[in-house]
């Protein structure tokens, strides 16, 4: 077999595999769940290093409950609002507030 027919075998095999894995079930986050764990995302442009904090139930009620958050799946959905930038950063955080700073302990 010559190599250039062996290649074009692989690349076919490849784009195969690609779609198939875009076909499949999302991994990781979805918008709800992020919501729900009290998580926060913020964007942030790689171009004029604006960052704005994204109003995840804004984007619930935009792309559905069970719309996937992660990264990849979002990056290019985004575009910066300031200098229309498409190299968008994300950074996602725990909520880290302290709990229950005044409550007083039943102690002795």
């Amino acid at each position: 077999m010559p190599a250039s027919q062996y290649m074009r075998i692989n690349k076919w095999k490849f784009s195969q595999k690609a779609e198939h894995d875009l076909n499949r079930e999302p991994a990781g986050w979805t918008l709800q769940a992020l919501i729900d764990a009290g998580m926060s995302v913020t964007g942030g442009c790689l171009d004029c290093h604006r960052h704005q904090k994204l109003d995840l139930p804004a984007l619930r009620n935009r792309f559905g409950a069970d719309a996937p958050a992660m990264e990849w799946n979002l990056k290019p959905k985004m575009k910066c609002a300031v200098c229309g930038g498409r190299r968008i950063t994300l950074t996602y955080s725990p909520d880290t507030s302290p709990k229950d700073l005044n409550r007083k302990s039943a102690g002795p």
